[in-house]
């Protein structure tokens, strides 16, 4: 095998790859076993992760997708994420990493953005945040963040669904016009 040299950016190498995924599991199709080595072979990607939404996943498919992230996860040839997607209505998106538990956007201990931060620091547990100006929450997306920024969030995703990357990146997202 020929590992292709990562193109750099003022130092940094590039990777490249998806964080917010979705098999069967929740609302996507086929499996996380078929989900991780498609991005990894056909999608020649360096990273993957599948990010279940919280209020559709069970036990026993969270199991699943974990052991698959493990299965996959190859040390300086790919990493492999298990995800949830904390799906709060209310407050928007979130993919949470790093995690065996589940953040249930419906439960006391995370059904705020401000308790999920408590929630993330309390499990070791890192987000990245979905959906950028989301109308979700009756069009605040998210806008309701007003607690102190944490090192817990790593970053945002810039574009999603399978509309296109023009969609979300070059104009107002998921506002028309």
């Amino acid at each position: 095998i020929i590992i292709a040299q990562h193109p750099s950016i003022g130092g940094y190498n590039v990777y490249f790859g998806h964080l917010h995924n979705h098999t069967g599991a929740s609302d996507g199709k086929d499996t996380a076993f078929k989900a991780y080595p498609y991005a990894r072979d056909t999608g020649k990607m360096d990273f993957f992760g599948l990010a279940e939404h919280d209020w559709l996943i069970r036990n026993g498919e969270w199991d699943t997708v974990q052991l698959a992230a493990n299965a996959f996860n190859k040390d300086n040839s790919f990493v492999a994420f298990a995800g949830v997607e904390w799906s709060n209505p209310d407050y928007g998106h979130v993919t949470v990493i790093n995690t065996t538990k589940i953040p249930y956007y419906y439960k006391a201990e995370s059904d705020n953005f401000r308790d999920l931060m408590v929630w993330l620091n309390n499990n070791n547990a890192y987000g990245f945040l979905n959906h950028p100006g989301d109308a979700e929450g009756g069009g605040n997306g998210f806008s309701r963040f007003t607690t102190i920024p944490s090192d817990r969030i790593l970053g945002m995703e810039l574009w999603g669904k399978k509309d296109g990357f023009e969609r979300f990146y070059y104009n107002d997202g998921f506002y028309p016009n």
